[in-house]
């Protein structure tokens, strides 16, 4: 018997494992203390993960920059994470090459590793969170991101939609230009940013201890 973390990761496994029992478990995040700020002082578009190639950082680099240039906003682009991969350090390299060759190394941030304090402030203080991933198995930044109120923005991958529904904005995979619209209308939009939040914590009701527990005991039974 095989236990995974969503239906997506199955339908994988099924390819390989073709006589095994395969039953997915969804996971469940930290508990975290949703603090209040003021809609007006948070200045962070969020990405928290390894700079791995599947994560498609520079999509979301290069519609940042494209948002810096056309709403001549003062934002702050965060990413937070690992930066060396198994000692590949080729995202990084690229990813730096870019930010020096348009000057943004004022307004992107990339503490590396944080730990649970460090990424709750930046979740606390973001404006959105943004996940350009081209493949996950689950993505537990996304629920996260939802269970703290942030409004998020999702590729359009099998495995967010699955998590998510319709609590988040999608956009196409790879594609920095429609990223870059998805971004400016969350933006522009406090409705739209609003109702997110509000489906997003609805949503992420479903990813909780009780529920991860729940279905391992019905898998042993």
């Amino acid at each position: 018997t095989i236990v995974t973390t969503s239906n997506y990761s199955k339908k994988g496994l099924e390819l390989v494992f073709k006589k095994n029992k395969i039953y997915p478990v969804y996971q469940s995040s930290e508990n975290f203390l949703i603090k209040q700020t003021n809609k007006n002082g948070k200045k962070y578009i969020l990405h928290v993960g390894t700079f791995e190639k599947r994560k498609n950082l520079l999509t979301l680099i290069k519609a940042f920059k494209k948002l810096k240039d056309e709403l001549k906003v003062d934002y702050q682009l965060v990413l937070a994470g690992s930066t060396y991969i198994n000692g590949d350090n080729n995202v990084l390299l690229k990813i730096q090459k870019y930010i020096s060759k348009h000057n943004l190394y004022t307004c992107i941030q990339m503490p590396g590793y944080v730990d649970k304090n460090k990424a709750l402030y930046f979740y606390n203080n973001s404006l959105m969170y943004v996940f350009p991933s081209i493949d996950e198995g689950f993505g537990i930044p996304l629920i996260e991101a939802l269970k703290l109120k942030v409004p998020v923005i999702c590729s359009n991958i099998p495995i967010f939609r699955e998590i998510a529904d319709d609590s988040v904005l999608y956009f196409e995979k790879q594609n920095e230009i429609d990223l870059f619209e998805k971004m400016k209308e969350l933006i522009k939009s406090e409705k739209l940013s609003k109702n997110l939040i509000s489906k997003g914590f609805e949503r992420v009701k479903k990813y909780n201890r009780y529920n991860f527990i729940k279905d391992f005991e019905k898998t042993y039974n």
